[in-house]
């Protein structure tokens, strides 16, 4: 047994924490019809924790499932950051006041968007309003170069 955390709250692990990693590894033909691929992509890690609850822990659990935020997540094999809890089950422990929980957590990239702010050239050629552009009420017929 280990103690884990989830977000900041303690819980105690009774199995192995079971991690999964998964890369994509595209690829493509060449002329020869070979298939090759000169990069791999991985995808985010995914764990299955067993724990043991007491009946006070299972509202602290449900509530880090429904808040939908990503979580820190701390075991015995390290800390992984950005995890959402993908799946909860829950049943009757041995005793009265004791549940089994089974958590299935994945790990989330998180994207970061930046602003830029672009200077105008003063060479910039802008059309002018049509309010402010000389003219008449008379239509005139169109200037063809020929």
């Amino acid at each position: 047994m280990g103690e884990i955390l989830l977000g900041g709250e303690k819980f105690t692990a009774i199995e192995v924490v079971d991690l999964s990693e998964e890369g994509d590894l595209p690829s493509h033909s060449i002329e020869e019809g070979f298939e090759i691929a000169d990069h791999i992509f991985h995808r985010p890690k995914e764990f299955k924790v067993e724990l043991t609850l007491i009946q006070d822990e299972v509202p602290r659990l449900q509530e880090l499932y429904e808040r939908k935020e990503p979580i820190d997540f701390v075991c015995g094999i390290g800390v992984f950051e950005n995890c959402v809890i993908k799946e909860i089950q829950i049943k009757q422990g041995g005793s009265k006041n004791t549940f089994q929980a089974v958590i299935e957590l994945k790990q989330v990239r998180i994207a970061k968007s930046k602003q830029a702010t672009l200077p105008l050239s003063k060479q910039l050629q802008v059309t002018p309003n049509e309010e402010d552009a000389p003219g008449g009420e008379t239509a005139t017929e169109p200037i063809i170069d020929g």
